[in-house]
């Protein structure tokens, strides 16, 4: 790693910095590095994922989950703060990566100057190759190991809302995108007519003031609805716990229950999330509601997804809605529910508060991928 950012180093204009972007094990890779370094993350060697923002004005190498890059890039279009940009692990082709190879191409062809590096393609050299024609594909070292469940890109065969309204919101059409590989119609069809419903968006593809304001969440935009909507019910600080579990790991709910299908399965996170927080001694008690299979394993994405929450309130601050405190009524979770309840109406889910019966986005979201446990 030392070698390649070392080398990486000499085509850095001073005055910017290099982003290197993967889809999993974003902090260990940025930690490793800074350990060769012998400095601490948050100084030479920044970190950008779900877990937090950990960049100073002195970093020079910043890793990013590569859907946290394109976040970067709505703030500033033309990733004018980086002269180097390497996307790494793209044999994983991810939804977010592959919107990565698209946008960086076209970054290529605006800015003469911009050093684009895609390393860890697999099987995908060839067809990267002929994809770029000024980008620096690395074809050596070790394979990746590709997500398990992908049966090819995953642009093909999954939920496509998340990319649409990123793409939007960086200014591309969904529909024009020059993609590696195109979804097919029937998904575009698809999100048109939901984003529409949602408000997020109106005909021909123009995005609306929400969803501007969802797209900049790391949360499927049906999500990121009832989050944001849960400020009318006074109790975004819960559904922020239970979004946030949900962002980091599926497991929070025992497969056997049927995932989120019961309004309980909701109000079973924030009392796990409780636990964690006042009284750890009751994660033992709790664990056969979950899907982990020790309190170690728990109590590890608990805390991710504390750290999590930190992220996401700071990304709807971005936004201008606050995290109030919960206003209690006659039962703690009277507004909770009421919120979850209305959240499911406006989204045309059928289950009763949840999203559980569309597994890319709720639990298992394909663009918003957390690999960091």
């Amino acid at each position: 790693m030392i070698q390649i950012m070392q080398h990486l180093l000499g085509y850095r204009d001073a005055d910017s910095a290099i982003a290197f972007a993967q889809t999993r094990n974003v902090t260990s890779s940025a930690r490793h590095l800074a350990a060769e370094l012998n400095v601490e993350v948050g100084g030479i060697v920044g970190c950008t994922t779900l877990l937090g923002y950990h960049n100073g004005i002195d970093s020079q190498i910043r890793f990013f989950n590569d859907a946290f890059l394109l976040i970067e890039a709505m703030d500033d279009h033309l990733l004018l703060g980086y002269s180097v940009i390497v996307l790494n692990q793209v044999s994983d082709r991810t939804l977010a990566t592959d919107v990565c190879l698209g946008y960086l191409k076209k970054l290529q062809s605006i800015r003469m100057n911009l050093k684009v590096v895609i390393m860890g393609v697999g099987p995908y050299a060839r067809e990267l190759q002929r994809y770029f024609t000024s980008a620096c594909v690395i074809c050596a070292g070790p394979p990746n190991l590709d997500l398990a469940s992908q049966k090819g890109p995953l642009m093909k065969s999954s939920s496509v809302v998340s990319v649409c309204i990123v793409l939007m919101n960086l200014g591309e059409s969904p529909i024009t995108f020059d993609y590696i590989d195109k979804p097919p119609k029937h998904s575009l069809d698809r999100v048109k007519k939901d984003l529409c419903f949602l408000g997020a968006m109106v005909d021909d593809w123009v995005i609306t003031d929400l969803g501007e304001r969802l797209a900049v969440l790391p949360l499927s935009p049906e999500i990121g609805y009832l989050l944001l909507t849960s400020s009318a019910y006074n109790c975004i600080p819960d559904v922020l716990v239970i979004c946030s579990m949900m962002a980091v790991s599926g497991l929070f709910t025992n497969p056997q229950n049927n995932l989120l299908k019961d309004i309980c399965d909701y109000l079973d996170l924030i009392k796990l999330n409780d636990a964690f927080e006042k009284k750890p001694t009751l994660l033992p008690l709790l664990l056969h509601k979950t899907g982990f299979t020790s309190v170690e394993s728990l109590t590890e994405s608990l805390e991710a997804a504390r750290k999590a929450k930190v992220t996401i309130s700071n990304a709807m601050a971005v936004v201008d809605v606050p995290v109030l405190p919960t206003c209690i009524n006659q039962h703690p979770y009277v507004n909770l529910i009421y919120a979850l309840i209305a959240g499911e109406t406006h989204v045309e889910k059928k289950l009763v508060a949840g999203y559980a019966d569309i597994l890319e986005l709720w639990p298992y979201n394909s663009f918003w991928l957390f690999q960091e446990l």
